[in-house]
């Protein structure tokens, strides 16, 4: 038995709450990390938005592809609900768009529009590439 095999079983081991946090913990230090080097506001949460979607997209492609290791509950709550789901910044996003409607005498509704189009748009395109290049790279990899 190799050593990452007993590694990753003993990780398939772990209760659900720990998987969750520990996942949680590390979208979180992603996400800080992100908006410390990229100190700007909208664009910031667009940036790590969209990385977050590009991650799901790899981490969904990946369950896809190698369900029997990484199809299994385990590696979904893990990375895709804790981990992406900390990095990622959805409120922080709706807080910026009620703050354009908001804040000001009328409404940057460019501002607004490309924000929401940008981030829904590149987000599904991105998470859909991710998705799609898991199978590419995997062939270069067996």
């Amino acid at each position: 038995m190799s050593f990452t095999y007993s590694l990753w079983h003993a990780f398939n081991q772990l209760p659900a709450w720990l998987l969750l946090s520990l996942g949680a913990c590390l979208g979180a230090f992603i996400r800080y990390g992100f908006t410390r080097l990229f100190a700007l506001e909208w664009q910031g949460i667009l940036g790590i938005n969209l990385l977050g979607c590009l991650g799901f997209g790899i981490g969904l492609g990946l369950t896809i592809a190698l369900p029997e290791r990484f199809g299994t509950p385990t590696f979904r709550l893990f990375f895709l609900t804790g981990c992406m789901g900390a990095m990622t910044t959805f409120s922080s996003y709706i807080f910026n768009v009620y703050q354009a409607l908001t804040t000001s005498p009328s409404p940057a509704w460019g501002t607004i529009l490309f924000n929401m189009v940008v981030q829904h748009g590149l987000g599904l395109a991105l998470l859909t590439f991710g998705v799609w290049i898991v199978p590419r790279i995997l062939i270069f990899s067996r």
